[in-house]
């Protein structure tokens, strides 16, 4: 899980000691494995945005971060009205309703953008729907926030498929994969097994479960004796021994009384990537991000209360008239600020939580999009310019002037959530959409423009 941070990681506000949650972890992991040598915040709160925005603008400029992932969505709709069905204790101190939560908390990120503090936001995981539409003739499509906030950059998902094969990793993968040198993949698990005998009796481990990786111990489990142990390199593995806890390294059971059967498991598929149906850059084209192929949909849509910024207008304008299928006029108001504003794959990602966790979700896309803008923001430095800030309006200038800086994704839809898939949501198209934005940056070309 989590580990306290240590290194360039600074904890702002109460540190949870409880071994982290998969959220967490996958936003430092992801922003830091792309924003590399980076110093980066670990900001815990006990309320919502209103307070973190406020609590990031008045804190001194040499301790404030520069970009900030953001990778919770909630309606906007109900920003009085917690997740979990209690009252925001906000909106009850100062008499707000959700429109004026979501006005005044708009008011703090415009103040951070000016004092050059970069916003980003996923945009959330269950299509146009939301966490309250439905997929019936009375739905609503339910907008995220702080996603469609005209002030913060919001993030959307693709995936990348094989163009050629419908089967997510090549037959010749799979034969390698299901036969010698490697052996079989435990699909539950992502753990290469080597016999029956090896796994716990209870669910969801009740096949092979040694693993590569945590020697024995792919679903949490303890290992038996060290020849669970298949991966010289395992970090829970103490010179080929077995851990005997799986959180315990230093603990091991039965020194080897012979050499270990040598194998060629390191020229093998990830076992991760194998379960999962291929790992993030395992396909050449790229779609929405989207149920039932991946675990999320990629959200978007149009603000309940912001009205369109000025550097939308063009682009937006452009989809409303060209795209082949609008939802109903009344459930979206087309005059409102439209998101995400960009995408990044948010498909088959591989989080380290004491095994690899496979994850999908913009909460992948985010933190690798905040960690480009980080890279971008230290060449500015490097060079004597100013910091980004508040970007988005630059990125839609950029992308007016020089399209191939974004990949235009035009395959695809929102119109499935986590409850169903319906027939209501917004399709990809040339140009922006409310699903992928402008597309996906090609990095090299976007550090030519803001670099």
């Amino acid at each position: 899980g989590l580990r306290e941070p240590r290194n360039n990681i600074t904890i702002v506000g109460r540190f949870k000691s409880d071994g982290g949650e998969l959220e967490a972890s996958l936003d430092i992991q992801y922003l830091l494995g792309t924003a590399i040598n980076t110093r980066a915040q670990y900001w815990t709160m006990k309320l919502w945005m209103f307070e973190f925005a406020t609590q990031l603008a008045h804190t001194p400029e040499h301790k404030r971060p520069a970009v900030v992932s953001m990778s919770f969505a909630w309606s906007e709709t109900h920003q009085c009205t917690s997740p979990s069905g209690g009252a925001n204790p906000t909106c009850k101190d100062h008499g707000f309703n959700s429109a004026k939560y979501v006005n005044r908390t708009n008011i703090e990120f415009m103040k951070l953008g000016s004092m050059g503090v970069t916003l980003v936001a996923s945009s959330g995981d269950d299509g146009a729907l939301g966490n309250f539409g439905n997929c019936t003739s009375s739905t609503i499509l339910d907008s995220q926030f702080p996603a469609a906030s005209p002030y913060v950059t919001t993030v959307g998902a693709t995936m990348l498929l094989r163009d050629t094969d419908a089967q997510p990793i090549s037959k010749e993968e799979q034969d390698v994969a299901d036969s010698g040198p490697c052996p079989p993949v435990h699909l539950k698990c992502g753990a290469y097994c080597t016999a029956t005998s090896e796994c716990p009796t209870h669910p969801p481990c009740n096949k092979c479960l040694a693993s590569v990786w945590a020697c024995g111990a792919g679903c949490g489990m303890p290992c038996k004796d060290f020849t669970d142990c298949l991966d010289p390199d395992c970090a829970l593995c103490n010179k080929g021994r077995c851990a005997k806890n799986f959180r315990n390294s230093t603990e091991t059971v039965s020194e080897p009384k012979t050499e270990e059967q040598p194998n060629n498991y390191h020229k093998c598929p990830t076992a991760i990537c194998v379960q999962n149906g291929g790992c993030v850059t395992a396909g050449e084209k790229e779609v929405v991000c989207s149920r039932p192929t991946s675990s999320i949909t990629s959200g978007g849509g149009f603000s309940a209360y912001s009205k369109r910024p000025y550097w939308q207008n063009a682009v937006v304008n452009k989809f409303l008239n060209v795209s082949r299928k609008l939802p109903p006029a009344r459930l979206f108001n087309a005059s409102n600020r439209g998101y995400p504003d960009v995408a990044i794959v948010g498909h088959n990602y591989g989080v380290w939580m004491d095994m690899w966790m496979p994850t999908d979700g913009t909460s992948c896309s985010t933190p690798v999009f905040a960690g480009i803008l980080a890279l971008l923001n230290g060449k500015r430095v490097a060079s004597g310019k100013p910091k980004l800030g508040f970007v988005s309006p630059a990125l839609y200038s950029v992308a007016e002037k020089n399209p191939h800086v974004f990949t235009d994704v035009n395959e695809g839809s929102n119109e499935c959530s986590s409850k169903c898939c319906g027939s209501v949501g917004y399709h990809a198209t040339d140009a922006w959409d409310p699903i992928t934005g402008l597309g996906t940056p090609n990095v090299e070309l976007l550090a030519q423009h803001l670099g």
